[in-house]
């Protein structure tokens, strides 16, 4: 928005339901989770290219133009479940090892999600991702990741090269951590619904009264406006 418009913009990170997460039975967690539209962006093909190199299973919600390919690529024992519902979507997280998270995305709900529900996310070291999975990460870990490399982070394992080895990588390093579901929960919680309409309405509050402050104030606006209909 700077660069094009040449203003200034003030993030607001969209709002989850972590509630519908939260309140999810937990469930043996025995598999992986690739999740989502089936888009090459997505990058798909990577989780379930580095689930059949370590032979590790894996279970995939979602559909879309790459299901076929997807299919072809998929270890022996992948489940492939379709397009889950809203309704369906918590159980799915909470049976899940950690969700897999491939493609880079501006912000990235299903992470936010996965935390919610007690479940880490191994994810690419790009975008949303790095204020999601990676927020409250160290400086050393963050620029071992920007370098190509994998670390371990607060919501998980982030991995900086986009390769089915690069994601091989992250599920082994992650093998070798622990996650507390309790402290995965807690960092959803800047996230949530109630979170995003305080900042929406403090930036909202921001941005008018600068807008305001720029032309006078609405006191001047109204004489202004009163003099032009006149």
């Amino acid at each position: 928005i700077r660069r094009h418009w040449g203003r200034d913009a003030e993030v607001v990170y969209p709002p989850v339901d972590l509630a519908r997460f939260t309140a999810a039975i937990p469930a043996e967690r025995t598999h992986y989770l690739l999740a989502g539209a089936f888009a090459p962006y997505k990058r798909s093909d990577l989780g379930l290219l580095a689930c059949a190199r370590l032979h590790r299973p894996v279970r995939v919600a979602g559909s879309g133009q790459q299901a076929g390919r997807l299919k072809r690529l998929a270890p022996p024992g992948t489940e492939f479940l379709g397009w889950v519902g809203d309704t369906g979507m918590p159980a799915v997280y909470a049976g899940a090892r950690a969700l897999l998270f491939p493609g880079e995305e501006d912000f990235g709900i299903m992470p936010v999600e996965a935390l919610a529900s007690g479940t880490p996310v191994i994810a690419y070291g790009r975008g949303g991702a790095l204020e999601t999975v990676g927020r409250g990460a160290s400086p050393a870990a963050l620029a071992e990741v920007a370098a190509g490399g994998v670390a371990r982070v607060p919501g998980g394992v982030l991995f900086g090269t986009p390769t089915a080895d690069g994601l091989a990588a992250a599920l082994e390093r992650f093998e070798r951590e622990r996650f507390d579901p309790a402290e995965l929960r807690a960092l959803a919680a800047p996230f949530s619904i109630a979170e995003f309409d305080r900042r929406f309405a403090e930036a909202f509050a921001r941005a008018y009264e600068a807008w305001t402050s720029a032309r006078g104030g609405p006191a001047a606006r109204r004489v202004s406006h009163s003099t032009s209909v006149a």
